[in-house]
């Protein structure tokens, strides 16, 4: 790659937290013909750390296991520089898809993003916390809602910085609400903010994907599957954001949660987590892959930790 990282056209990156319909939102979008929108870019940015770009052979080793970015496929030139190479990654995708624009979905650190696209634009999606604390438990990404919202608060404190930076045309805020019940709406803000023109193609997502077209049913479905204290653990934790948001909570003041029952929590969530991770990996992989880190065998822990990627890629499919 020739030119500079200044020098290229800057991505848009649709952001939020996970389970909050970015996939479906990166499908239509994705299904534009000028529009190519890579899937989860977290390996981008995960090694960035105050603006600091990684070492280059560590962050070389890291792609090599780093189960997403094995799924893409895509070519990793190390003669390129840190910048470079992650805007290849884009570029790869774009190319293979023929279309103009590139854009990718981040779920977090996407504040880093700056540091490497200093121009680029953003669109953020919100879904209720308690419909997504519901589906993180429901994915296995927490034992128990009280923790599964905590990566809706993460991302939501992320955007709030992220965010304050920005001039008001470099970003979009779209709710999820509004996605499901007035998708062609969202979809036609989305392309005027995009500098495209409208396309029904966009729905085609549908044709070539897992994901139905939207449907209302899916909405508020915390109100039909969470029990009254799970609302509560989850208003509790989340209120002040779910109220700068614009979330109504179910009552005025959520109860606190107390020390003990805190407690409860926490040690169910990690009973929970663990006992899941050797149901999915087993035993014998877990503890190889501890021992193998801890001793610095660095060829026997890459074996291990490509054969775990293996097993969650099957359990995906």
């Amino acid at each position: 790659m020739q030119d500079s990282i200044a020098d290229l056209v800057e991505p848009c990156f649709l952001v939020g937290a996970e389970r909050s319909g970015t996939t479906l939102f990166r499908l239509m979008l994705d299904h534009h013909p000028d529009l190519a929108f890579h899937s989860e870019f977290e390996f981008a940015v995960d090694l960035l750390e105050d603006g600091r770009f990684p070492d280059m052979d560590a962050y070389h080793a890291f792609l090599e296991t780093d189960r997403v970015f094995q799924l893409t496929g895509h070519d990793v030139d190390q003669s390129l520089a840190y910048p470079e190479l992650v805007h290849s990654f884009l570029e790869q995708k774009r190319l293979k898809d023929g279309k103009t624009m590139v854009g990718a979905t981040v779920h977090r650190h996407f504040d880093r993003l700056l540091s490497i696209w200093p121009h680029a634009r953003f669109i953020h999606i919100l879904r209720d916390p308690r419909d997504v604390a519901r589906s993180n438990l429901k994915m296995g990404w927490s034992g128990n809602v009280y923790f599964g919202v905590d990566r809706w608060i993460e991302a939501e404190e992320t955007w709030e910085r992220l965010k304050s930076t920005l001039d008001s045309d470099r970003y979009m805020e779209v709710r999820y609400l509004d996605l499901v019940t007035n998708t062609e709406g969202v979809l036609r803000e989305a392309c005027q903010f995009l500098g495209v023109e409208f396309s029904e193609q966009m729905f085609e997502y549908a044709d070539s994907s897992t994901y139905d077209l939207p449907d209302a049913r899916a909405l508020r479905q915390w109100e039909k599957k969470l029990s009254a204290n799970e609302v509560r653990w989850i208003e509790a934790k989340a209120q002040d954001m779910m109220q700068r948001r614009g979330f109504s909570v179910t009552t005025e003041s959520p109860q606190k949660v107390g020390v003990l029952e805190s407690l409860y929590l926490r040690i169910h969530d990690f009973v929970i987590l663990k006992r899941a991770r050797v149901q999915r990996f087993g035993f014998l992989n877990l503890a190889g892959h501890f021992v193998t880190r801890r001793l610095g065998l660095v060829g026997l822990e890459k074996r291990i930790k490509l054969r775990m990627n293996e097993v969650q890629n099957q359990q995906i499919k």
